[in-house]
This record gives structure tokens, C-alpha cells and sequence, in this order.
């Protein structure tokens, strides 16, 4: 659990219900998404992703992200990629963790206020919903980005994947 006020995370014991550690991390942190064996952080301040092992006991890398990031999602691609994009932009940006190099942009509908990756049967995708298109989602096709959209009843605000 994020204990933003005091820029750590907590881990928790679910069976003892109990937090078994405290680790500090950049400023501000905003999001967070476990992916693997490993927990990655979006601070706003330091305008940064660190990615912790599982164990809670070390960052293990600190990756730069753009300054207007305000939320992450992790592809379990090939590559391993971390996604950010901002509430109010219309782009998601990804960055390729083997080769350490900011891939490229997608442009999207604007107002971004939840995305996640969809692993299916015909592939992987980035699903992302719109505060300002009510009912749309935007379905990313990885890895060549490209774009459909669905447009369903109902204005999401959060937004989860069944695997």
C-alpha cells in the first residue's frame, strides 16, 4: 500500500494482517502496479517509475519518466514495458525496460482516468477509458500500437481486466 504522505509503501502480511515493511521511495507517490516479481512506483514529484523486488527490501531501478505522468500500467510483453500518460493528455507513452529507451507515443482520446493491459487469446492490448468520451475505450494493439476504439453505455472512471 502507498502511504503517500510519507512517500513509502507499505507491505502487508495478508494472513497475520500485518505490515511487514516500510520502504521510502521518491516524493509524492501516485500509482502503483505489481507486475512479476516486482512492484513499480509513479512519484509525480521526482517524475520517476521505481521498480522494487518483491521482497519490499530494495529499489532495484529508477526509471525517468515524463513530467506530466499521472498514471502506469506494466505490459508483460517480451520487452517488458511501462506505459504513463496524463489525465490530461491524449498520449500514452511507453519505455522499453531491456534497452532503456523512451518507445513511442500513442496518440489517443484525451482525458485518460484509467488504462490497464489485456493479455487475450489474439494477443496483448492497452485498454484505456475517457472521462470525456463517456462509454469509449480505446483498445491498444501491442506491440505495433495500433488503434481501435468501442464505444459502450456508461462514463468509467476506474477500470479492471479479468486475465
Amino acid at each position: 500500500m502507498l502511504e503517500r504522505a510519507d512517500a513509502k509503501v507499505a507491505f502487508v502480511d495478508p494472513v497475520n494482517k500485518t505490515i511487514t515493511n516500510r520502504l521510502a521511495i521518491g516524493p509524492d507517490p501516485i500509482d502503483m502496479v505489481l507486475s512479476g516479481t516486482n512492484l513499480y512506483v509513479l512519484s509525480r514529484a521526482n517524475h520517476t517509475v521505481e521498480v522494487l523486488d518483491a521482497t519490499g527490501a530494495t529499489i532495484i531501478a529508477t526509471i525517468p519518466v515524463a513530467t506530466d505522468a499521472t498514471r502506469l500500467a506494466v505490459l508483460p510483453t517480451a520487452t517488458q514495458t511501462l506505459v504513463w500518460a496524463a489525465t490530461d493528455s491524449n498520449v500514452l507513452r511507453g519505455y522499453d525496460q531491456l534497452d532503456n529507451t523512451e518507445k513511442k507515443t500513442i496518440a489517443v482520446a484525451p482525458n485518460i482516468v484509467a488504462f490497464r493491459p489485456l493479455i487475450g487469446t489474439t494477443g496483448s492490448f492497452l485498454l484505456a477509458a475517457h472521462a470525456t468520451a463517456p462509454g469509449q475505450l480505446s483498445f491498444i494493439d501491442q506491440p505495433d500500437t495500433a488503434l481501435r476504439v468501442t464505444t459502450l453505455n456508461g462514463t468509467p472512471t476506474v477500470l479492471a481486466v479479468q486475465p
